[in-house]
């Protein structure tokens, strides 16, 4: 996956998440705004995806933790009912059932584990991250023997000897009939 992909797939995430919780207001959004906490486990991916943004192409071992925040993230904010003084409520499942339709406890079930794997896959991302090195630059080409050419002749010139030219062998007569 392109690194600049990766970096509007989770703010993406981020924006559809928070579009999510705002329609479905209660105690569990109050909560998350209010704890600084929240927000900052909300923000782990994006900034880590800008972070990783020094690549062009992330590797494999990188991008599947990064995928897997982005949907559970999503999985999360759609399943998850918040809860109110009266009932809970859940904006996807008030367009479909109703305004006043009671949320099905599978809803819950869901969202609680759509939220533990969130919070798993945020680890899994800092080491496959701290793995990976996609934060770092890539390491200079080392110098020096014996990886190649040497920075410093191993002998001064003076105790080589002199330089003499390779004997040439002699120039070849032209193939007969031949032009020229």
């Amino acid at each position: 996956m392109r690194a600049s992909l990766n970096v509007a797939l989770q703010f993406a995430a981020l924006v559809v998440f928070a579009g999510l919780r705002l329609l479905s207001a209660g105690w569990l959004l109050v909560i998350l705004i209010v704890t600084v906490v929240g927000l900052l486990v909300l923000a782990v991916p994006p900034v880590l995806s800008l972070v990783a943004l020094r690549r062009k192409v992330l590797p494999d071992a990188l991008t599947a933790p990064f995928v897997t925040c982005a949907g559970l993230l999503l999985l999360a904010g759609a399943t998850m009912p918040d809860f109110g003084d009266v009932r809970s409520n859940l904006a996807i499942w008030s367009l479909i059932a109703g305004p006043d339709a009671p949320v099905p406890d599978v809803f819950g079930f869901v969202g609680t584990f759509a939220t533990a794997g969130y919070l798993g896959s945020i680890i899994w991302l800092i080491i496959a991250l701290a793995r990976t090195g996609a934060g770092s630059r890539p390491p200079a080409p080392p110098v020096g023997p014996p990886y190649g050419y040497p920075a410093w002749p191993a002998a001064p010139l003076a105790q080589q000897g002199p330089v003499t030219p390779e004997p040439q062998a002699p120039p070849r007569p032209p193939a007969p009939g031949s032009a020229g």
